[in-house]
């Protein structure tokens, strides 16, 4: 029976894993699509700040979820100094945004 148990949840953990993964795997493909790492990089800054300092700065920030989609769509000018400037995203619908975003909280 303990045995039995171990497993169930070790299988549970490993979807959940897996699940994750695709998620992340989905999310990085789609940046690529979307033209992110034209300017963004995952660890250094480039034409913009790396998703890593990103992440870094708005993870925590309760009011991060619902503040990015907006700067995203509209582009922005000054939060990261006047050296980035991200053009606005129209392209991108709100799923694609949220997925976006949740990934680069992730990181």
């Amino acid at each position: 029976m303990r045995a039995f148990i171990c497993t169930s949840l070790l299988g549970v953990f490993v979807s959940a894993s897996v699940a994750e993964e695709n998620d992340a795997t989905r999310a990085y493909t789609l940046a690529g699509q979307k033209g992110c790492f034209e300017c963004h990089t995952m660890s250094y800054g480039y034409i913009g700040p790396s998703f890593r300092a990103l992440a870094e700065r708005y993870r925590l920030d309760p009011a991060a979820r619902a503040q990015l989609p907006g700067i995203v769509r509209a582009g922005s000018r000054g939060h990261w100094g006047e050296r980035f400037a991200m053009q606005p995203q129209i392209h991108l619908t709100d799923e694609q945004v949220k997925v976006l975003i949740d990934w680069m909280l992730s990181q």
